[in-house]
């Protein structure tokens, strides 16, 4: 059933949200010690909006999302529900405040049923392995855009350097820590995509003009863009072998 045909249904009173709110709970009872979709179901928070909701239709009030139960991700704050972005770092922290899109999502009548499972952080690590010098280690995100990547990069970071303190070890990810061992490194790949989200770096096992074009230019610049890549005397070290 459709979050619009259940919307429609509460709303017209041929179905209340805690009906609907019942047919989901025991949906997640049967199959998610299966599928591990949700870290923590919050079953008496829901069915507390779901009555608000109940209470909010019987009054006259027009709810976009009347009765939909909805499922919130582990990264999204919620009032007094347990919110760790499946990291251990979090575990047992409670917000004392919704986010905005969970502000929203009740305004309109949703009803939250619990938490699901993601990437540590959202971060979307998919490999790692071991580097060459002793504790280094290269590690693989998946592709986003340019602002997620930075984003996520940046939170990786300051993640791993948490948990390491939390057991009194120091991660570093300068350039070159040691004088006498292999530098670390940033490796990223770039692709270029129109607003249709078609690749303009490919034509069939060659280059576009587009991509050449585009390599061209960031080794015509490599030099000025170290001032970015490689911002500190650390980093800009790391430049040499």
């Amino acid at each position: 059933m459709s979050a619009r045909s259940i919307a429609a249904a509460v709303s017209s009173g041929t179905s209340s949200a805690r009906a609907e709110l019942a047919t989901s709970l025991a949906a997640i009872e049967a199959r998610n010690e299966e599928l591990n979709v949700f870290l923590h179901v919050d079953r008496a928070g829901a069915e507390a909006f779901a009555d608000d909701v109940d209470r909010r239709v019987a009054a006259g009030e027009t709810l976009p999302l009347a009765g939909v139960p909805i499922a919130i991700k582990d990264n999204m704050c919620q009032v007094g529900v347990p919110t760790t972005c499946s990291s251990r770092i979090l575990e047992g922290w409670r917000p004392p405040y919704h986010a905005t899109v969970i502000e929203r999502l009740l305004k309109a009548g949703a009803v939250p049923v619990g938490k699901t499972n993601l990437d540590e952080f959202g971060i979307g690590v998919f490999a790692g392995n071991h580097e060459f010098s002793p504790s280094q280690y290269e590690i693989n995100i998946w592709h986003a855009d340019a602002l997620e990547s930075a984003d996520r990069t940046f939170l990786f970071k300051s993640a791993i350097k948490e948990m390491a303190a939390q057991v009194d070890l120091l991660a570093t990810f300068m350039g070159k820590p040691w004088n006498d061992e292999g530098g670390s490194g940033y490796h990223m790949h770039m692709s270029v995509n129109d607003s249709h989200g078609h690749n303009v770096m490919a034509d069939g096992d060659d280059l576009t003009d587009t991509a050449r074009h585009m390599i061209g230019g960031l080794i015509e610049h490599a030099a000025a863009l170290s001032a970015f890549t490689n911002p500190t005397v650390n980093a800009f070290k790391r430049l040499a072998p």
